[in-house]
């Protein structure tokens, strides 16, 4: 009885040392690999301005016309790069001249921000003629500096946990207007940019129209 009990013993021994089917890993499937966006020029800033062409307006004020430059080996920003340059040839083949001084069309000035890992981009467009300016709406690009992709406005407000129902909320509740209902209808039709200043705060740029006159507006959104 104990010789039996001895070999079940040794039986059972060599049942829990039977190899055992190993899942083979692929370790190449499993390693999620980070890209490093990376500056095209490490002497520069992430964004710069490049001189382009002077002018002389016919009010007598000088005008540097430049480009900019989003300084990242990324898709979204060579195409952005590309888009910036187009919109800059464009405008200037569209200059109207009086006496060589430019006598009507696109203004361009930039206003950016790096902060947050984003770049933020505002071309500030107004149309010049009769020695005055009339606004145009703005365009406005963010990069993420990380991954070089450009940020739409619902991926943006995603990131400081909103969206454009919470933003139109706060802008009912922070808005200065006569009309806070005409304002946030003007909002929904006429479009909106975002973009994050330079402390990190996201900034709404809206437009309200009087009179066929467009009207440029900024909310910073505090959460």
């Amino acid at each position: 009885m104990k010789k039996i009990a001895i070999l079940i013993l040794f039986f059972l021994l060599l049942c829990s040392c039977e190899k055992k089917d190993v899942k083979e890993i692929n370790y190449e499937d499993e390693v999620i690999v980070n890209k490093v966006i990376k500056k095209i020029n490490d002497d520069k800033d992430y964004a710069y301005l490049i001189d382009y062409k002077n002018f002389v307006l016919d009010n007598g004020n000088e005008y540097g016309l430049k480009l900019l430059e989003i300084n990242l080996n990324s898709d979204d920003a060579k195409n952005i790069n590309l888009e910036i340059k187009s919109f800059v040839n464009n405008s200037y083949k569209k200059f109207q001249y009086l006496n060589d001084m430019i006598s009507s069309g696109n203004i361009i000035d930039y206003i950016y921000y790096i902060s947050n890992d984003i770049i933020s981009v505002i071309i500030k467009n107004n149309y010049y003629v009769n020695k005055m300016y009339v606004v145009e709406k703005d365009i406005v690009y963010n990069i993420d500096i990380k991954t070089g992709e450009n940020i739409e406005n619902i991926d943006l407000l995603k990131k400081y946990e909103l969206t454009e129902d919470s933003l139109y909320e706060y802008v009912r509740g922070h808005a200065v207007s006569d009309d806070i209902e005409f304002t946030i209808m003007n909002i929904k039709q006429e479009g909106y940019n975002l973009y994050v200043n330079d402390s990190s705060n996201l900034v709404l740029i809206y437009y309200e129209v009087f009179n066929d006159e467009i009207i440029r507006k900024e909310l910073i959104i505090e959460n």
